[in-house]
């Protein structure tokens, strides 16, 4: 059953911990980054030389520059929450439950992220990535289908948000919304298809727009899928800049669905 407003969170592997090689911060333009990396990309142009107090103040900018951004995006997603919990309140369902937990760890999440190695500027991720993120909030129940195929397809959301949340805990502090790299993520869902994520919730809103069918939810989740296939195609043009990445996608060559695709 349908428990309100659906939300997604997109995660965009991210930072590198050691540092990359000029070769391919050299490289990272092909890919681009974003405007609010132009301040940061301001700040390292600040003289360094042998001034600690220019260092200092430098930090503490570039610091403040990504809490800000952080907090913005955060800001964002606590919206969806309450949409979440508000929707939860009036039909007390599980997939309503899931999707509060769900929620709750993308805001801590992108409030306590790290800084991105390389973000991306491509203006289509911009577009496509925050639309992926807000079109199922259009979705809408209708009644469409017969208690057995209900039954069916709570079983096939709360699945979703299972891989959803499962892929979430995973990336913990290295999620975003656009393409970017905060370190490379192998483990737990990763260690079966590259975007777990973005699988899990097409497995979601599957699941919800067939029991809840019509032309308009149909398009809205066709839509879904394909800006998340593209968004994933983004992303790893910005993660194969790490060879670490490179080595990972060779061990796991599917994307979204193990043996498929």
């Amino acid at each position: 059953m349908w428990s309100g407003p659906v939300t997604t969170a997109t995660g965009s592997i991210a930072r590198c911990d050691r540092e990359l090689p000029e070769s391919v911060a050299m490289n990272s333009w092909n890919v681009g980054m974003t405007p609010l990396h132009g301040l940061h990309s301001a700040l390292d142009a600040l003289p360094m030389g042998g001034d600690r107090t220019i260092r200092r103040r430098r930090d503490r900018l570039s610091r403040l520059a990504s809490i800000m951004t952080n907090i913005l995006v955060a800001s964002f997603y606590a919206l969806f929450l309450y949409l979440s919990v508000k929707s939860w309140l009036n039909t007390g369902s599980l997939v309503g439950t899931g999707l509060i937990v769900f929620n709750t760890f993308v805001v801590v999440f992108l409030l306590t992220r790290r800084r991105p190695a390389i973000v991306t500027m491509s203006i289509w991720n911009w577009i496509f990535a925050p639309t992926a993120a807000v079109l199922p909030l259009l979705l809408r129940p209708v009644a469409s289908a017969g208690s057995l195929a209900l039954v069916i397809t709570s079983v096939g959301q709360a699945l979703g948000l299972i891989i959803m949340v499962a892929s979430l805990v995973t990336l913990n502090r290295s999620m975003g919304i656009v393409a970017a790299n905060r370190g490379i993520k192998t483990g737990g869902p990763y260690a079966w298809v590259r975007h777990p994520l973005y699988a899990g919730e097409i497995v979601f809103l599957v699941s919800f727009v067939v029991s809840h069918w019509n032309h308009v939810n149909g398009l809205i989740v066709c839509a879904v899928i394909l800006l998340q296939i593209i968004r994933s195609m983004h992303e790893e043009a910005v993660l194969l800049l790490d060879e670490q990445y490179a080595h990972y996608r060779v061990a796991v060559p599917y994307r979204l669905m193990p043996r498929l695709f």
